[in-house]
This record gives structure tokens, C-alpha cells and sequence, in this order.
């Protein structure tokens, strides 16, 4: 079998110089949440797979295609394996070959479909998108398409998911209260393509990611900003891998925020009498090394009793919302997503801050699962807060 898209990635050698050691199975948090822990569905198991694939001493089949997508590509693995392997890249090459069989899960033929036709992951009229902002329509109204330094791209979740919508209002306010000109797209932003670089389906994200980066350069914008880990990591990362530059910078928000910190421009008023713990997102975290700024951030709000989880950073523990998990496997995710709200509940504290709207819906459906006390809150909305937004 030709694998194309690990030989694009000429990852070929990393199928032989795994050791398999089970370093990657042992720490794998969706491998550990299975009913059925088959070592064919843990990350050894699944390698050794792929290297018959290669060696042409196995097909693919639908079992396996099942198991490739038992994983939130949180990169755990790859943190841990004993020969440097990339395994998340690893992973989405894996995913491509499914993809290109013609195995993928059900609900990602739903998700390319609505992608394709509506330009979003909800199958909603794109002419919505705005829709989260009705508290802050005119703000939103008077920088729409407008020309600015500064670019907001606010992402298919937080755009559609109502209970997600005061993620982009703290945003948006908290850029109109330190009077930064910026702009947004509105119904002229598309998906970012990530679930396509997720799920492997990369060469479907590029007109996706020509269209956006259009737009946002015919506003003359020089440093692009996002509050989603997901689409982070899209723009910052996958789009090169399409052989696109982009005429811009890219910054998630706690990045932004934490340089505004230090620059002296952003200056809490408002006292928080709050204890919290924040959670790594993986794509901004593990795979993307942002570690400092929304520490910096959060230690920055008087009165904020800041407590580290016992895991953090590079080894956080993934909540489960992310690598398309929540779309083929929801009941998986939400074990996962259970297990994270324990350790959040080990602590004491009254809320877990994170960076990223799939954590957010993830985590907030296990706080509801298990009626926990604890409030789930984005890095923003604790921000807006601080500033008596």
C-alpha cells in the first residue's frame, strides 16, 4: 500500500524505528477510557498496524479505520515516545489513508457535506455567523470588513454554539475597551479547515484557507488573532503544509493579551475573589508550546487564586474535546472529558479557565454529567471580567 501522505511527510523510516516500547499506549487517555482495551486499538498497536499496511502483509479494513479515530491527537504519545516519532502528523497521515479508502467514520461524510455547502461545521446558513453577537452588534457592525492592523478570527464554534457566543463578546469588548482598531470577516469567513486537517483530508481545507487568507489580507490586517485553539494551529501550523505563506502573523489571544500585559496597556480594575485552575489546551499547549502567556495572564488579576493542575503543560491531560473525538466518538470524549473534571475537582477550586472552545464545550458537558459545582470559563471571559467589562 502506497501511504502517500506518510511518504509526503517522509515519515516513512518512523514505521521501522519504532521500538514498540507501549511508552505511547501507556499514557494514551482515550486508550485508557476504551471498554475494550484491545492492544489493536492503542497507539503500538495501531503503528504496527500501519507497517503491515506498508509492507503489504494487511488491508485496510473498517476495524481499523474505527480504532484510528479512538484518539483526540492530543500528542501525548509523541511527547513520550523513546525514538522522537511525530505521531500526531503520524496520526493525520494515518487518517488520510483512511480517508482515501473511503472508511471514515459517518458523521465526517455529514461534516465535509456541511462544509462544502455552508462553509461552517454546524450546516448553518454562513449569513449567521454572526449571530453570537447580538450584545455587541454595533461594535461588531462597525468594524465589519473594515480596513485594520489587527484581524479576529473568531472560528465555526464559537460563531454557531450559543452557550459559546460571550467567548468573541469579551474579546470584541475587551478590544474596544483598550480602543485597538481590528476587524472581522462576518459571513465572508469560512471554516478554518481544521477538521479536514484532523480528520486527514487535507487537500479539501485549501480553498478554506485561500478564501480566508484572502479576505483578511484585502484588509490590509498584519497580525491575525484567534481565541481557538483549533484554529491556532490550523492557521499557524497546517496551512504551510498545503504550500500557502501567509502575509500575516498569527497569535492566539492569550499570546495577544500577555503582550499587552507587558506592555503595560492592559491593566486589571476589578478585584476577582475566584480560585482557579487552568487547563493546557492541547493544540495551543503540547503541539504549540504556549505555555507562559495565559499563566501570565492569569496571575496578572488581583485577587485570583491560581492553583496548577497536577499534570500541566506538556503533560496535561487532554479533556477529550478535540481531534474530531467529539464528532465520532462523543461517548469516549465525554469519558475523558469526565476523568479531566476529577482532577480539576482534587483541587478545591471554584472554576477551570482554558483557552479553547472544544475544551470549553467538552469539560462544561462533563461538569453537567456529574453535577459538579465547579464553572467552566474561557480565558476571555475571566479577562473581560477582570476589566468590569
Amino acid at each position: 500500500m502506497k501511504l502517500p501522505e506518510i511518504r509526503r511527510f517522509n515519515m516513512d523510516d518512523e514505521l521501522f524505528i519504532c521500538s514498540q516500547c507501549g511508552y505511547c499506549s501507556a499514557v494514551c487517555p482515550a486508550f485508557k477510557e476504551l471498554t475494550a482495551r484491545w492492544e489493536s486499538a492503542g497507539p503500538r498497536g495501531k503503528l504496527l498496524f500501519t507497517k503491515n499496511l506498508f509492507l503489504g502483509k494487511d488491508n485496510i479494513n473498517k476495524t481499523f479505520a474505527e480504532n484510528v479515530f479512538k484518539c483526540s491527537l492530543c500528542g501525548y504519545c509523541k511527547e513520550v515516545c523513546q525514538v522522537s516519532i511525530d505521531l500526531v502528523t503520524f496520526w493525520q497521515s494515518v487518517r488520510a489513508e483512511v480517508f482515501r479508502n473511503n472508511l471514515w467514520p459517518t458523521p465526517l461524510h455529514d461534516l465535509k457535506a456541511s462544509m462544502q455547502e455552508e462553509h461552517n461545521v454546524y450546516n448553518m446558513p454562513n449569513e449567521d455567523r454572526t449571530i453570537w453577537s447580538f450584545e455587541v452588534e454595533d461594535l461588531v457592525e462597525e468594524h465589519l470588513n473594515s480596513d485594520a492592523e489587527i484581524g479576529f478570527f473568531v472560528g465555526c464554534v464559537s460563531s454557531f454554539t450559543g452557550r459559546l457566543a460571550s467567548i468573541p463578546e469579551a474579546f470584541i469588548k475587551i478590544l474596544d475597551n483598550l480602543s485597538i482598531d481590528f476587524t472581522l470577516l462576518g459571513e465572508e469567513e469560512w471554516c478554518c479547515g481544521s477538521p479536514y486537517f484532523l480528520s486527514g483530508a487535507f487537500p479539501l481545507a485549501k480553498e478554506l484557507a485561500e478564501h480566508n487568507i484572502k479576505k483578511f489580507e484585502q484588509l490590509g490586517v498584519k497580525t491575525l488573532i484567534t481565541t481557538c485553539a483549533g484554529c491556532y494551529r490550523g492557521w499557524k501550523e497546517e496551512y504551510s503544509h498545503l504550500g500557502l505563506e501567509l502575509p500575516f502573523e498569527v497569535k492566539h489571544a492569550v499570546e495577544y493579551l500577555a503582550e499587552l500585559i507587558d506592555t503595560k496597556k492592559l491593566k486589571f480594575k476589578r478585584v476577582q475573589d475566584i480560585k482557579a485552575t487552568y487547563h493546557d489546551p492541547c493544540e495551543i499547549g503540547r503541539l504549540s508550546g504556549v505555555y507562559e502567556a495565559p499563566r501570565k495572564i492569569l496571575r496578572s488579576i488581583l485577587h485570583l487564586d491560581f492553583i496548577e493542575l497536577p499534570k500541566v503543560k506538556q503533560d496535561c491531560k487532554c479533556c477529550g474535546g478535540g481531534g474530531v473525538l467529539k464528532i465520532t466518538n462523543p461517548e469516549l470524549a465525554l469519558k475523558m472529558g469526565l476523568k479531566k473534571i476529577e482532577e480539576v475537582e482534587s483541587l478545591g477550586v471554584d472554576s477551570v479557565v482554558s483557552a479553547c472552545p472544544a475544551c470549553y464545550l467538552n469539560m462544561e458537558e462533563a461538569i453537567r454529567e456529574k453535577n459538579s459545582k465547579v464553572k467552566m470559563l474561557d480565558i476571555t471571559q475571566i479577562v473581560a471580567q477582570a476589566l468590569d467589562l
